[in-house]
């Protein structure tokens, strides 16, 4: 007797284990031996879907999710991705710099450009000679801050950007360096999220038994930065 497991956070792998002869994700059920005892397990989506025979079979929750655990926690004690993150993170700092200084440039030509609308439109309703040239002049001006305020736009939301990757590497790093002490503290759904933070991506061949679990990378974070952080932890 088998069935659809719930979301109850003790399927930690549900959304990033894939079946690797497949090419398919693998889906937590439950089952029910014939003493009446009550396991989990996971399967191969296109062998449910399709009825498609599939080489990886079943696979006992608790022992890939075991294995997955041990791989991650191999890979926290190294420190080898926190070290990479760290750098990536220094190396980012001149172009989040760059940003930030092109966004002041952006904002005092904005200003200047305000300024100097303000003072034309003063001296117009004083009515000031050359009106022609100063409405002329007002229209020019006003293009010119629809341009500044469209690049602003940009350059606010790429700093947007590197500040949601940042925050999220920071947070990987954290997790990492904390994983042999925090790991057992966790509740079911904590660890979901905790693992999903981890690792990216689970793929398994029984049949091989091969279990290749790809961590965190920066690069799949962010397709914009120039370098990713990744590291593919092996058994």
């Amino acid at each position: 007797v088998g069935g659809e497991a719930g979301d109850s956070g003790r399927d930690a792998l549900t959304g990033i284990l894939r079946c690797l002869p497949c090419d398919a994700a693998m889906t937590s059920s439950v089952g029910r031996g014939r003493n009446g005892k009550s396991y989990r397990y996971y399967r191969c989506r296109r062998e449910a879907n399709e009825g498609t025979a599939c080489p990886t079979g079943l696979l006992a929750a608790d022992e890939v999710e075991s294995a997955v655990i041990a791989q991650v926690r191999e890979a926290a004690r190294r420190g080898d991705l926190q070290r990479e993150i760290l750098a990536e993170l220094n190396e980012d700092d001149g172009s989040l710099a760059e940003a930030q200084a092109q966004r002041e440039r952006l904002t005092a030509r904005l200003a200047e450009l305000n300024g100097e609308a303000r003072r034309l439109l003063a001296a117009f309703s004083n009515g000031s000679a050359g009106s022609k040239l100063m409405v002329e002049r007002l229209g020019e001006l006003e293009a010119d801050m629809d341009r500044v305020r469209i690049e602003l736009g940009e350059v606010d939301g790429r700093l947007r950007g590197v500040a949601g990757v940042r925050h999220e590497v920071e947070r990987v790093a954290e997790f990492l360096d904390a994983f042999d002490g925090l790991w057992d503290t966790l509740v079911p759904t904590e660890r979901r999220e905790f693992l999903h933070t981890l690792v990216r991506r689970v793929s398994v061949d029984s049949a091989a038994c091969e279990l290749h679990v790809k961590l965190f990378d920066l690069e799949e974070c962010s397709p914009a930065s120039k370098a990713g952080v990744g590291a593919e932890a092996t058994p």
